[in-house]
């Protein structure tokens, strides 16, 4: 066993092993703590990724985020459309986001399959709590359904330039 002078605290501690091998726990053990959340979030991440849908990889942990930071989203989305396709993928952090970069891919995919589009999440404030588990009565927030298109419906008719109109004195 060796010991070690501390001349400022005046005593002489003794030093063994155990020390030593507590030092390696503390700095190993959130190190393999780490490699570990890094490897179940990658798996993740690469598992919220559209199949059959190009765009760029990015990197651990922050997706394609330091590629777009500091610059106009947009002009790095023109390049990433020349070379993976006007529809394509991209991770921001650990959210995948489908861009799509041109009026043409816009129509065929928000217009063309609308009602596959078209629909809205349910949240949970809004939805449970604020109507308190009853029907949702908001036509920008409501999931579709054929009540959500009767109501947006009757809003677009009352809505249109003619109807407006006639509102006015």
């Amino acid at each position: 066993m060796a010991s070690v002078q501390l001349p400022l605290l005046g005593f002489t501690a003794a030093y063994s092993g155990f020390v030593l091998s507590s030092a390696r726990i503390l700095v190993l053990g959130p190190s393999f703590l780490f490699l570990v959340y890094i490897t179940v979030n990658e798996i993740v991440r690469l598992r919220s990724r559209v199949p059959r849908l190009a765009g760029p990889w990015g990197y651990p942990l922050v997706g394609s985020l330091p590629s777009i930071e500091g610059k106009a989203n947009s002009e790095e989305y023109r390049k990433w459309a020349a070379r993976y396709g006007d529809v394509f993928q991209v991770q921001l952090g650990n959210t995948t986001a489908v861009v799509v970069n041109s009026a043409a891919a816009a129509r065929a995919l928000f217009i063309a399959q609308r009602e596959a589009t078209n629909g809205r999440p349910i949240f949970y404030v809004l939805h449970k709590k604020v109507q308190r588990g009853g029907p949702v009565t908001s036509i920008g927030t409501s999931p579709w359904d054929e009540s959500c298109r009767r109501r947006r419906k009757v809003a677009a008719t009352a809505l249109n330039k003619t109807s407006v109109q006639s509102y006015l004195p």
